[in-house]
């Protein structure tokens, strides 16, 4: 999806329009009150806290109240990771990597699919990688980092690209 993102509240009233809200967000701001340009929106992702996680070709950012996205202040939260210590933010979150798809496991840790860079594994606030799976060191038929989708697989695994339990 190119710009603008476009939320729209139908007030529960789904056969009334007259009460129907939106907004068209071009771009964010974040919680720094920096402008964040999601350039394009390639995945959605509500995880089990109702946050909505957004995947773009710039990376991950988080909607942590999805009831304001109706309102022209709303920010929303550009992932920060930190070092191991805990002590520093070291970057964003998957900075200028384009996240195709997004699924939350029954941990709350998200699953990040990336173009050209393999799967990501993250805690439930997005602030350390757990695991980075790439073409080296996991099964891949093709060898190439390119994820377009996550499904449940056998026993709460995650599978992908097509592969059979």
């Amino acid at each position: 999806w190119d710009s603008p993102i476009v939320a729209y509240d139908t007030k529960g009233t789904y056969s009334d329009i007259s009460d129907d809200t939106f907004y068209l967000w071009d771009y964010f701001l974040d919680q720094d009150g920096k402008i964040y340009d999601p350039n394009r929106v390639s995945a959605l992702c509500e995880d089990n806290e109702g946050h909505v996680w957004i995947g773009t070709t710039n990376g991950v950012i988080e909607i942590t109240d999805p009831s304001k996205a109706n309102d022209p202040s709303m920010t929303v939260k550009h992932l920060k990771t930190i070092n191991e210590a805990g002590t520093e933010y070291t970057g964003y979150l998957l900075d200028a990597l384009h996240v195709t798809t997004i699924a939350t496991d029954e941990k709350n840790r998200k699953w990040l699919g990336t173009l050209n860079n393999g799967i990501y594994l993250v805690d439930e606030k997005g602030e350390k990688i757990i695991k980075h799976f790439t073409s080296d060191n996991s099964y891949s038929r093709d060898g190439r980092n390119m994820v377009h989708s996550f499904s449940p697989g056998c026993q709460g695994s995650r599978k992908h690209r097509g592969d059979h339990c």
